[in-house]
């Protein structure tokens, strides 16, 4: 990895990974999210970031958990024109651009503040980059408005953060914030542990740092005013029926068993 990428600690350059996973998504033979700003991106890169072996199954539940988070944030815009939408964790994902809000929506893109650069660098004009870490002090909410309707989501962010980090990051959103709603991919403590063994986690050397839940009730319990909207198991998205035969024919085994779904990947979506 060369040029401006080559101090990315591990954490960071999940950034670049996910990247690799919507440009795979948008040159495979049936595209379920279609980033073409993605594979754009992708393709301007190539000579700076080292070769990476991801996974099918990984890149087709990645871009079905971007569509359907992405779902979720137009149904929030659609009826609140003027709503705040901020994407925590947000990468190099041109979700903005994909939501396509209508203007009276101001949206903030949040990662780690040498990631932020990277966006201003690469993906100019698509929303406001904040710099930030995560795990510590949350004065970086102080630059976002605080009283109109927000929409939080999270692609990625739970298994990458310490369990009492993620909830006392889920109580410096509503403390601030004062209505909206919270979706993010939740997983189980077994899907935790499972995550460890992935290939493309071992490739970055990003192990989950998080404490999952199977309940989706449990987060009512953080005292950060959440009530749960839906639980949105991806087994049973429409979109599997793109899925490879081997890898559609296993998601809709699981797709019977909600509790097995529940350890596969899964998004919940919360009020406040």
């Amino acid at each position: 990895m060369t040029g401006a990428f080559a101090n990315l600690s591990s954490a960071q350059q999940i950034a670049l990974t996910t990247l690799r996973m919507r440009a795979l998504d948008y040159h495979s033979d049936r595209p379920i999210l279609g980033d073409a700003i993605s594979a754009e991106l992708i393709e301007k890169l190539k000579h700076d970031l080292a070769p990476e072996r991801i996974p099918t199954s990984v890149v087709l539940v990645h871009a079905v958990r971007a569509k359907s988070l992405d779902a979720v944030v137009r149904q929030f815009v659609a009826r609140h024109p003027t709503a705040v939408v901020v994407d925590l964790g947000s990468g190099l994902d041109p979700r903005a651009h994909r939501c396509a809000p209508p203007p009276g929506v101001d949206w903030y893109d949040v990662d780690f503040p040498e990631v932020a650069r990277l966006r201003q660098r690469f993906l100019p004009r698509h929303s406001h980059a904040i710099g930030a870490d995560l795990t510590g002090p949350a004065g970086w909410l102080t630059a976002i408005p605080a009283d109109r309707p927000t929409m939080v989501v999270a692609d990625g962010l739970m298994a990458l953060l310490p369990g009492e980090a993620f909830k006392t990051l889920t109580r410096n959103l509503t403390s601030h914030f004062s209505t909206g709603e919270l979706a993010f991919n939740a997983y189980t403590p077994f899907a935790m542990r499972a995550g460890n063994k992935l290939p493309v986690l071992r490739t970055v050397n990003v192990p989950t740092a998080g404490f999952g839940f199977v309940d989706p009730r449990e987060p009512q319990r953080w005292g950060a005013r959440l009530t749960l909207i839906e639980e949105i198991l991806l087994a049973r998205a429409p979109e599997v029926a793109l899925y490879p035969r081997p890898i559609r024919t296993l998601a809709r085994l699981t797709a019977l068993s909600t509790r097995i779904s529940r350890a596969g990947d899964r998004i919940v979506r919360y009020r406040f």
